[in-house]
């Protein structure tokens, strides 16, 4: 290989890299927690839920939610979603209207977060326009996961977790270290995961380098075979 094509490959790759580091995912989404049970939502009954960032880019929370039959229509009022950061401070708020009856999930979607992965949060659900007579459900579960922290009612710290799924845009790279790092953890070793993460970005940079410099000679070699002009 002629060295002249180190260089250029070598761009290729780091801009490529670069690439991927700041291309989002469109939406990425952790695993609910396993359902077991209901609580009812009302206007003097609010609901909340402790949680921590997962990967960068928060942008929504579904709620796994059952309306009264009467709600299948889209006729029942609007939910409201308020999130809060660990200091207490509103940062998000987000409404939406159940449009069927029976168990669902119902989607709340905000401004997206870029810096969300690691910070904790604290999300409000709120039913201004409900009564307890109405019969509106909220899932729940006894055994929240990692990361899912606890739950509350009228802002009494309560054993469990909401059943919901919060929405990310992660980069693709941040992607790949959340996941070797779950690997390392797997492993039990604490120099697994930078052994891993650095031994497959290292892969992928070689790799980009290989297609670069295949990229390069096949233009450098067509433009070599490039009849002479007339004027020769």
């Amino acid at each position: 290989m002629s060295w002249r094509l180190v260089g250029p490959a070598l761009l290729l790759a780091l801009a490529a890299l670069a690439t991927l580091t700041g291309w989002q995912l469109r939406d990425v989404t952790t695993v609910a927690p396993t359902q077991t049970g209901t609580l009812p939502l009302s206007a003097s009954r609010p609901l909340a839920q402790y949680f921590e960032g997962s990967y960068s880019g928060l942008h929504g929370v579904d709620l796994l939610i059952e309306p009264p039959a009467g709600w299948a229509s889209g006729g029942g009022p609007d939910l409201v979603l308020e999130l809060y950061d660990d200091a207490g401070a509103l940062l998000r708020a987000a409404s939406a209207r159940p449009a069927t009856g029976g168990r669902n999930w119902l989607p709340f979607r905000f401004t997206e977060m870029p810096a969300s992965r690691g910070e904790r949060y604290v999300f409000r659900l709120l039913a201004p326009d409900v009564a307890f007579r109405d019969g509106l459900l909220i899932w729940q579960s006894a055994r929240p996961l990692p990361g899912h922290g606890r739950m509350a009612i009228a802002d009494t710290m309560l054993d469990g977790a909401l059943v919901y799924r919060p929405h990310y845009r992660p980069s693709a790279l941040e992607l790949l270290a959340v996941y070797t790092r779950r690997l390392a953890e797997a492993r039990g070793d604490a120099l697994a995961f930078p052994a891993l993460y650095g031994g497959l970005v290292l892969l992928y940079l070689l790799a980009l380098a290989a297609l670069a410099v295949l990229l390069v000679r096949f233009v450098g070699s067509h433009l070599g075979d490039r009849p002479a002009s007339l004027d020769d």
